[in-house]
């Protein structure tokens, strides 16, 4: 399964109003969405809540992802929901979700158009809180990853610090934690999509702003990871004149 990239977010598109059914001092919808990890949306009471992102017209999206959150500590659920008449009334774009672990989320869906958008979150006795939240639409590789591909969520990087006896005998040690580091490189690419489609996203890239990376969701949608890059890709490459390879290296977190 090709693999996807989720950076297009509807809550910080041109002409979004954004509200939220509430938000705690400290704790306001805006920290949601700044792409920022080290601040939070809270709600003020249990029970469902959410951040509602409303345009004058139609907006596409299929996919939805939130990083940063402490969903699975409070036992909380979350899904996407649209409306077409102006929230009179909600449909689920998907079944709520229950994370088993606070890393990030990535879930696709069928792409709909509507005017209205929202995530939902269900606490049911204590109340999470969430860094980010993106509704939009994916950008979907041209093909899956290739041999050589190193899923990063799989052994994520630290520091290992041991402790050994002048004998050499092994007495403890420990590991800080560096996050996630990771590369991938896809071949015989159009170069036509190159243009419409891999500049755009490079562009958002090296504002720098970070992405979400779901290497497979199909099969491994619990791998997905909240990355950025730390300097200019590489520029994509002519392999022939037909076709072009492109490389991206990247940083993160799970």
């Amino acid at each position: 399964m090709p693999g996807k990239i989720g950076y297009h977010n509807l809550y910080v598109e041109s002409g979004v109003t954004v509200t939220a059914s509430t938000e705690a001092t400290g704790f306001e919808k805006e920290n949601a969405f700044d792409w920022f990890g080290y601040d939070w949306w809270k709600p003020t009471a249990t029970g469902d809540s959410w951040i509602r992102a409303s345009f004058g017209a139609a907006k596409d999206a299929d996919y939805m992802a939130i990083f940063g959150h402490d969903l699975s500590d409070h036992g909380s659920s979350i899904k996407a929901q649209y409306s077409t008449n102006g929230g009179t009334s909600w449909s689920d774009a998907f079944s709520a979700v229950t994370p088993t672990d606070n890393n990030t989320l990535f879930i696709d869906f069928t792409s709909v158009s509507a005017a209205d958008w929202r995530i939902v979150v269900t606490n049911p006795t204590t109340i999470a809180a969430i860094a980010g939240v993106m509704i939009g639409q994916s950008l979907d590789l041209p093909h899956s990853m290739e041999i050589g591909f190193a899923p990063p969520s799989i052994v994520p990087d630290v520091d290992l610090r041991t402790a050994v006896s002048e004998k050499g005998v092994f007495l403890g040690g420990s590991q800080v934690s560096k996050g996630i580091t990771g590369d991938f490189t896809l071949t015989y690419i159009d170069p036509a999509w190159i243009r419409s489609t891999w500049k755009p996203f490079i562009d958002h890239a090296i504002t720098p702003k970070p992405f979400i990376l779901s290497w497979d969701p199909d099969n491994y949608s619990s791998e997905a990871v909240l990355a950025w890059v730390t300097e200019k890709p590489r520029a994509p490459t002519y392999i022939d004149s037909l076709y072009m390879d492109l490389h991206l290296a990247f940083e993160g977190t799970l």
